[in-house]
């Protein structure tokens, strides 16, 4: 089954940008995510984030109960996202991307001693995993206007790139209710879209999403990240 979503675990990233205390290094304990599947808590994500010479890095270490089986960091700028990597230790996998130009991105998985890589070639606007949350809060107003933006996101895991478009309104409580849609009409039907959630001041409430960085499980999990 295809599923480019690779989105858990984002951290609420409300007010910090790559344009703040540009000389200071900048280290922030954001909070727990608890990621939710059936009405049951999953796992935990700790996270917490720095920023140091214009680049933003979040670190996350995921928990079932009290044991970690995983560790993440992805880091960007203002000219978007530089490198991810995630590793399950309890399943001995792996997965990154780094920036390599513009335009140009690396791209690897590894499990057990097997490793897969590929070079991928995109243009316009790329976003994974955290960057995501940040790209739609500094886009909210755009979206919910009904310019309906493109973003392409990759997926390590299929070592490929898949295109979406963002579609909001601002409901009458104030809050802004995303989309994030698949642009191909084939992949919609078997891809559901990402759903976040920010309050009238752009703070993040909620995603909604497919993942598969579970602690047991290698099938995708529908899950509702919620924010402590």
């Amino acid at each position: 089954m295809i599923n480019p979503l690779l989105i858990v675990g984002f951290a609420v990233l409300l007010g910090f940008s790559p344009k703040d205390n540009p000389n200071k290094k900048t280290v922030e304990r954001i909070g727990v995510a608890t990621h939710v599947v059936e009405n049951s808590i999953v796992y935990r994500e700790e996270l917490s984030k720095s920023f140091k010479d214009q680049t933003i890095t979040v670190n996350a270490i995921y928990k079932s109960g009290e044991r970690v089986f995983g560790v993440k960091e992805i880091s960007w700028d203002a000219n978007g996202p530089k490198n991810y990597k995630y590793t399950n230790q309890q399943k001995g996998y792996s997965e990154g991307i780094t920036k390599l130009s513009s335009t140009k991105y690396s791209v690897f998985t590894t499990s057990g001693d097997k490793k897969k890589e590929s070079t991928l070639e995109i243009d316009g606007t790329v976003v994974f995993d955290e960057y995501l949350v940040a790209w739609t809060q500094n886009n909210l107003k755009a979206i919910t206007a009904g310019e309906e933006p493109e973003i392409k996101i990759i997926v390590p895991r299929r070592l490929d790139y898949y295109s979406f478009i963002a579609k909001g309104k601002i409901e009458k409580s104030g809050d802004y209710a995303i989309e994030i849609v698949a642009d191909n009409f084939i992949l919609r039907q078997i891809v559901q879209p990402i759903k976040l959630r920010f309050n009238a001041k752009q703070e993040l409430l909620s995603i909604k999403a497919m993942s598969y960085i579970h602690p047991v499980e290698e099938d995708l999990q529908p899950i509702l990240v919620k924010y402590q």
